[in-house]
């Protein structure tokens, strides 16, 4: 639970030191679209303030949220956003 306390919080503030001190040469990192990177490229996008969620080919889509009666499983309302 620490250590993904630290990669939390050293990812929201592109702290390149402390991840580069976590994660082996071995490194790979995957994208949620994909993209593969090693160690080298992964920690240069950190520095760079490179985000793939905030990248250009962002996903853009509508979110459902349904709110739901534990007991019944009934939806009580739905929220589009």
């Amino acid at each position: 639970m620490v250590l993904e306390h630290v990669w939390n919080e050293a990812q929201v503030n592109r702290d390149a030191p402390v991840l580069d001190a976590l994660v082996a040469d071995t490194f790979t990192n995957t994208e949620f679209d994909g993209e593969v990177s090693d160690k080298t490229k992964f920690l240069a996008d950190l520095r760079a303030g490179i985000d793939s969620a905030k990248k250009d080919n962002n996903i853009s889509s509508p979110v459902e949220v349904n709110i739901v009666d534990g007991p019944s499983g009934r939806v009580m309302e739905t929220f589009t956003q």
